[in-house]
């Protein structure tokens, strides 16, 4: 026997065919509970990065029906004046249907300053092929918007998708 199974010690060479059984039960349990692990739910808070990777993550997150998703800000990274296109996008499927509110209030969290005039805030929301994209802004169709600014400059500090009731 000019094997590899010939250099064992003597009752492994009688046995490896049970020993190579095992071993292939071992490694395919460790597979098993590798992707059979659970998986985290998506979180209800998402940093904007005007990349692909953000609508997957928002999609996650208001599929998940959490009661308020809060999107989050760079400072100084976007305006009330001039939002962000992939921001638009989403916001203006809430207002699409006509059912959802998109409401745009200085930040609370921020200490409020004059001069910044409410009723000059454009919120200009694109019309957009709701076709092309229904699969991934569907689920904002079920929130309304608040969109928070920093009151002195108008830059935006976050957005908050929230739930609305089925009666709503």
């Amino acid at each position: 026997m000019n094997s590899l199974a010939s250099h064992w010690p003597s009752g492994w060479r009688k046995n490896w065919r049970l020993c190579a059984g095992l071993c292939l039960v071992l490694l395919t349990s460790l597979l098993g509970c590798a992707m059979t692990g659970s998986s985290a739910p998506p979180r209800n808070w998402v940093q904007f990065i005007d990349y692909e990777g953000f609508d997957d993550q928002l999609h996650d997150a208001l599929s998940y029906a959490y009661p308020i998703v809060t999107v989050g800000f760079v400072p100084d990274s976007a305006t009330v004046n001039q939002l962000p296109g992939r921001i638009e996008r989403w916001l203006s499927r809430i207002d699409s249907g006509g059912a959802g509110r998109i409401e745009a209030r200085p930040d609370p969290a921020l200490p409020q300053e004059r001069g910044f005039a409410l009723a000059a805030i454009p919120l200009m929301i694109a019309a957009y092929q709701f076709a092309d994209s229904w699969i991934l802004y569907r689920p904002v169709g079920d929130y309304d918007a608040l969109i928070y600014y920093a009151p002195g400059t108008g830059n935006l500090t976050r957005v908050l998708f929230l739930r609305r009731q089925p009666n709503d």
